[in-house]
């Protein structure tokens, strides 16, 4: 029962081997790596010793002390340059990584670019505006259509007009 456990579990070299490949996937293309799995990563890259804790059981990587990591990582053969090599790549990741979560900074105020942007959100909320009057206009409409059916079965024609139009004067500028 216990060998088949053990036999589950990745050893410590694997999980070593698996997390260089990942390093290097990361440095290679940090836009392939999926938002959950950089949510991990960056974080356990800051340091050497959240990196050997990482545990990411569906990559076959476990978490292990940073002595043994740096043991581990320094007799693979598969580790060309030994645990600097896969500092380095920790490194370079964390990199990476934050430059693919990073939102694009804003310009400076009072520059030109500045002044395009604020200049592109007013015509922004502009428009909002105007599609929200166009809206309540039509609204304002269909009412007064119902309220003009319903003075023409009364037959309170006169009334309706006159106080429809004080409603709209109400809405012209002055």
């Amino acid at each position: 029962m216990t060998k088949a456990i053990g036999e589950m579990v990745p050893t410590k070299a694997t999980s070593v081997v698996n997390l260089f490949k990942l390093l290097k996937d990361v440095v290679k293309a940090p836009e392939s790596i999926e938002k959950p799995l950089r949510d991990a990563l960056l974080p356990a890259l800051a340091s050497q010793g959240m990196l050997a804790a990482l545990c990411i059981p569906e990559a076959a990587i476990v978490g292990m002390s940073l002595n043994t990591h740096k043991a581990i990582a320094n007799e693979l053969e598969q580790l060309d340059g030994g645990y600097s090599a896969l500092n380095d790549y920790r490194k370079a990741a964390l990199s990476k990584l934050k430059d693919v979560d990073r939102k694009p900074e804003l310009p400076g105020r009072g520059t030109i670019d500045w002044y395009k942007n604020e200049l592109e959100e007013k015509n922004k909320e502009l428009s909002c505006v105007a599609n929200d009057i166009a809206l309540m206009s039509l609204k304002l409409n269909d009412v007064l259509l119902f309220a003009h059916d319903m003075a023409r079965k009364a037959n309170q024609e006169e009334d309706f007009y006159k106080r429809r139009s004080e409603i709209l004067r109400k809405f012209k500028p002055s």
